[in-house]
């Protein structure tokens, strides 16, 4: 009896042996037609099949073996981000890319690191320039301005710039006017700040970091300056795992919220992870 009952029990862990290898191997099939269907442009049937091997296995990996003797990067959030962005979606392809477990592996990927940094600039650029209130039919007066308005940040030159312009990259929200410590702007932002902003949505994060809030005189061009800077070594931090930069973006949020405690970073230019952190850097 005892002989049968250990025959029973071996077969049956064999059996449950043989479908988790199975499944297992489902995923590398999977992820293999995959990329075989994205490199001949059937993006909709790669989409299908990136879809199954990520819900079959949600852990990206920097290098798998598909079969035999060959070995790939596991990152299916990123080629579904590709995907998404040749398709012009690029709020899904965002979503893609900014996933935290997609992000940790890409960053070990050099040339596909750089790949999604650029396609990622490219896409906050679309939505800036999508995000721009349609103008008002004839005879209607202009809608009052928002006091931040994130398609502007580009804007290199003002001839004749308005009162109180500013580099829009945060957005306030506030029932009743709230005594502020940032000074009011009364000319346009300066090159320096602006050239920030180009690298940081350029994925030039280290050039970034050489911006000096403190040479700003004016309160809120310093305020900006800190905010895309702490941006900046905030996602050095994520790529590289290096606490220096987490702790150096730690403090420029401090500083940030020290100038305005009532500001939040624009919802369009900056991911929702580092909203997250600039709310409760601690």
């Amino acid at each position: 009896m005892r002989s049968s009952s250990g025959k029973i029990v071996a077969i049956a862990l064999c059996a449950m042996l043989a479908v988790a290898s199975r499944a297992h191997a489902e995923y590398r099939y999977d992820y293999s037609h995959a990329l075989a269907a994205y490199q001949d442009g059937d993006y909709a049937k790669a989409g299908e099949l990136f879809r199954k091997a990520l819900q079959q296995n949600p852990e990206p990996a920097v290098r798998i073996r598909l079969y035999g003797q060959v070995w790939k990067p596991y990152l299916p959030q990123y080629y579904l981000g590709l995907i998404a962005f040749r398709q012009g979606d690029c709020k899904t392809a965002l979503a893609q890319w900014e996933a935290d477990q997609n992000q940790a592996v890409v960053a070990k990927v050099p040339k596909i690191a750089d790949v999604q940094q650029r396609n990622a600039a490219e896409c906050h650029r679309r939505l800036l320039a999508t995000s721009k209130p349609p103008a008002p039919a004839a005879g209607q007066a202009k809608p009052a301005q928002p006091k931040v308005v994130a398609e502007n940040i580009r804007q290199k030159s003002v001839s004749s710039p308005p009162q109180n312009a500013r580099v829009p990259a945060t957005s306030h929200e506030r029932s009743k006017p709230v005594a502020s410590h940032v000074d009011k702007v009364s000319k346009a932002p300066p090159a320096s700040l602006l050239r920030a902003f180009d690298d940081y949505l350029a994925g030039r994060y280290a050039r970034v970091e050489s911006i000096d809030p403190a040479t700003y005189s004016d309160g809120h061009a310093r305020f900006q300056a800190y905010l895309v800077r702490a941006a900046a070594r905030f996602t050095l931090a994520r790529l590289s795992g290096n606490d220096e930069d987490l702790g150096a973006a730690r403090q420029d949020v401090r500083a940030a919220r020290a100038l305005d405690d009532h500001a939040s970073p624009d919802a369009i230019m900056f991911s929702p992870t580092f909203r997250a952190f600039f709310k409760r850097p601690d």
